[in-house]
């Protein structure tokens, strides 16, 4: 293991906390209708924020809090989520790849609430003994 986590071979390249259930949480290629759509997990975040199951809400949603967002990096992350999710043929296959998401992101929400309690839970002094 030189800096990264491996598990059967493999290699992880980010950190614990964006692990989940033995697969990364950042870039993944989700294929639906013959389409290839890569979303991160801030991309994911944003649609279990804003989305819904049907697509043109979720599209028309996600361009009026681009229009009402300040901060300039999150309004080009929105809008080119709004884009990917706009373009032909989505329609057909989106409310499978929202309730997916849903699932996914719920997992997500939930490791990262048991990784907290353990941190808190965990008295770290006991394992390496007081600071000096």
């Amino acid at each position: 293991m030189t800096g990264a986590y491996q598990r059967n071979g493999k290699r992880w390249d980010d950190s614990g906390q964006e692990r989940i259930a033995g697969k990364t949480a950042g870039k993944q290629t989700i294929n639906y209708g013959g389409r290839d759509m890569k979303l991160n997990i801030e991309e994911k975040k944003i649609l279990y924020a804003f989305g819904c199951r049907s697509h043109e809400n979720t599209v028309r949603r996600l361009k009026w809090v681009t229009a009402l967002t300040v901060d300039e990096k999150v309004k080009r992350r929105v809008l080119c989520l709004a884009r990917k999710l706009d373009d032909g043929g989505v329609g057909e296959w989106y409310p499978c790849f929202y309730h997916h998401l849903r699932l996914e992101m719920e997992g997500y929400f939930e490791a990262k609430k048991h990784i907290r309690m353990v941190e808190k839970s965990t008295d770290w002094e006991e394992f390496y003994g007081k600071a000096v």
